[in-house]
């Protein structure tokens, strides 16, 4: 099934042009100061199911969701706007690597 979402994703890869994000921001973003915001992140979690082989099953159990499950990083415009750039599939235990790595160098970490 994941290769199959993958060779599916593969044929949905787009970026918008800045001048199409900056044309459609809406009005809050600007109000907030976040008018030089071109993507926002954002991982999902979609429950698979329950797969009869034990190592598929331990790779993709989710101990928050109490569940088998698999993630996308999902890249979306201020608008709205699905930005597909990251099609690769991850499994949910790299959840807490992943959110660091998505820090931005400007926001001071907490000790």
């Amino acid at each position: 099934m994941l290769k199959c979402l993958k060779e599916i994703m593969k044929c949905i890869e787009v970026w918008l042009p800045i001048s199409r994000i900056q044309s459609s921001m809406p009005q809050s973003f600007i109000d907030s100061g976040h008018e030089d915001n071109t993507c926002i992140f954002d991982d999902t979690e979609v429950s698979l199911e329950r797969s009869k082989k034990q190592r598929a099953r331990a790779q993709t159990y989710s101990s928050y969701k109490a569940n088998n499950t698999v993630k996308f990083l999902m890249v979306i415009a201020p608008d709205g706007f699905f930005n597909v750039r990251v099609p690769r599939v991850r499994r949910p235990r790299l959840r807490q690597v992943h959110s660091e790595a998505l820090r931005s160098p400007r926001v001071p970490r907490a000790k």
